[in-house]
Formats: structure tokens, C-alpha cells, sequence
């Protein structure tokens, strides 16, 4: 898709350069299914083998290292309605956590090519001359 949308910028600009041009480029993102090449899942493999609970504890303290969150904020506990990762089978855990490295994965690989399109734009030198829209699901 990223392949198709930046041979259309260069085509149609090539056809002719004052012309403006349209392109809809909507990277389904984190929305299942999630198909990531196997080279981007080889990226994750064992990334999460700690289960979301210990998950949810780097992610929190990540943030805060960045600056995302307040330094003193606190952890809410987790939620009753999701089960402790300790008292799932380990069938289950092998699953969820092929799941979760699947799901970074094509996080990971959409926002490689968003940035591949974006990139071709720049180098075009049509980045200021680009409206984007960024719409987010409510």
C-alpha cells in the first residue's frame, strides 16, 4: 500500500508538476486483523514473555522517564475484569503473548511505512505543501 501511494505522489507530479494531487492513505494500524511481515515479528519474539501485568509496570515507568506522564503519578491497579497473567494456563500465556508481539509488530511495522510515505513526500520537497489529516477513532 505504502509502495502504491508513493508511486501515485511521484506519477501524478511527474504528469504534471502544478497540479495538485489526492491521495488516501489510511494504514489500518492497531485494528485486527494484524498482518506483520515475519521479519518485524522476529523483532518482538520474547518481548513480552513477562505477561501484561509486569508489562503494564515497564510501560508505566517508561512514560514517566519521558516525561509522557507526570512523575508522580500513580498505577491504577488492574482492572478485575482482566484475569492476573500468573493465573492464566501456559497454553494460554504461549498465545497471548504470540498475540501481544504480533500487535507491536505491526505497530511497529505501520509506523515504519507511514514514515516511508511521509519521507518520499519530504524529499520531494512537498512536505509544506501538504495538508494531513490525522483522524483518530472515538
Amino acid at each position: 500500500m505504502t509502495d502504491e501511494a508513493i508511486a501515485w505522489t511521484r506519477n501524478t507530479r511527474a504528469a504534471d508538476k502544478d497540479k495538485p494531487w489526492f491521495v488516501y492513505y489510511s494504514a489500518a494500524a492497531a485494528h485486527a486483523p494484524h498482518h506483520a511481515p515475519k521479519e518485524w515479528r522476529d523483532k518482538f519474539a520474547g518481548k513480552f514473555d513477562q505477561g501484561w501485568d509486569r508489562q503494564r509496570e515497564i510501560t508505566f515507568a517508561k512514560q514517566k522517564e519521558l516525561g509522557v506522564i507526570p512523575a508522580n503519578t500513580k498505577l491504577t491497579p488492574r482492572p478485575k475484569e482482566i484475569p492476573a497473567w500468573d493465573d492464566q494456563a501456559a497454553d494460554a500465556k504461549r498465545v497471548y503473548t504470540r498475540l501481544m508481539e504480533n500487535y507491536a509488530a505491526y505497530l511497529a511495522y505501520a509506523d515504519d511505512q507511514i514514515g516511508r510515505l511521509i519521507g518520499s513526500i519530504e524529499q520531494s520537497g512537498e512536505l509544506d505543501n501538504t495538508l494531513s489529516q490525522l483522524r483518530w477513532n472515538e
